[in-house]
């Protein structure tokens, strides 16, 4: 699974002319270039992460090489247009979770990958967006190949539905080890769920009022058929 692994090459127009399946090939995959991406897998905290990666791909055996990937029209288009038969996961959060995250990411001075710019209010129109961008794909590649599910629902531990709605779209197994990997990535959930908002609450009470919630009600029905019809 890659993190943006072509973060720069498909956010601007030569990259995206460029771009071609054979890149996630195990072999490019594995080449970080200049102008592919701002993570450094040699420093940082993917360090790990792709060696990781590395050790799978050339052990073989690998069934899907995935990506999670920069917002955008442009980028889902090239990627459905280039990849063969891609499958697309849209995990959408709480938008005033998203919010508290984008203005705490803007405030940290240590966070040199995130504009000072890109602020709760930037998180609100992006978040708005995210749903259109969602719509139009599903649109024209359809709705079994884009899966909509609640960032909430997918990291409960105590539901297991959506854990196991996304590896049956996939056409994956629950392995054992993908169990332990679950079980240890969301042993904080009840933690991380009840933190405080990174916002005062007349600020909270602002931003709500700009949310759309029919759209994010439509998605959360969308949401639940889906997980339904895929464990059954």
């Amino acid at each position: 699974m890659g993190v943006e692994r072509y973060k720069y090459r498909l956010t601007n127009r030569r990259g995206r002319r460029s771009f071609d399946a054979s890149w996630y090939e195990p072999e490019r995959f594995l080449e970080f270039r200049p102008g592919d991406t701002n993570i450094d897998p040699h420093a940082g905290q993917f360090t790990e992460h792709y060696a990781r990666a590395e050790r799978k791909l050339r052990r073989g055996g690998v069934r899907y090489v995935g990506d999670k990937v920069p917002l955008g029209r442009r980028v889902t288009r090239t990627l459905e247009r280039r990849l063969p038969e891609p499958r697309f996961l849209f995990i959408y959060r709480d938008p005033l979770r998203v919010a508290g995250s984008f203005a705490a990411r803007a405030r940290d001075p240590e966070d040199r990958n995130w504009p000072v710019s890109d602020d709760h209010e930037v998180a609100i129109a992006r978040w708005h967006r995210s749903f259109e961008i969602a719509d139009g794909l599903t649109d024209r590649i359809g709705i079994d190949r884009v899966l909509a599910v609640k960032y909430e629902r997918l990291f409960d531990p105590a539901d297991l539905t959506a854990r196991d709605a996304v590896f049956n779209f996939l056409g994956l197994d629950v392995t054992p080890v993908v169990q332990r990997h679950f079980a240890a990535r969301t042993e904080n959930w009840d933690e991380r769920r009840s933190r405080p908002l990174a916002m005062p609450v007349d600020e909270e009470r602002r931003l709500d009022a700009m949310i759309d919630h029919g759209v994010r009600t439509r998605f959360d029905c969308r949401s639940e058929e889906q997980l339904e019809h895929l464990t059954r």
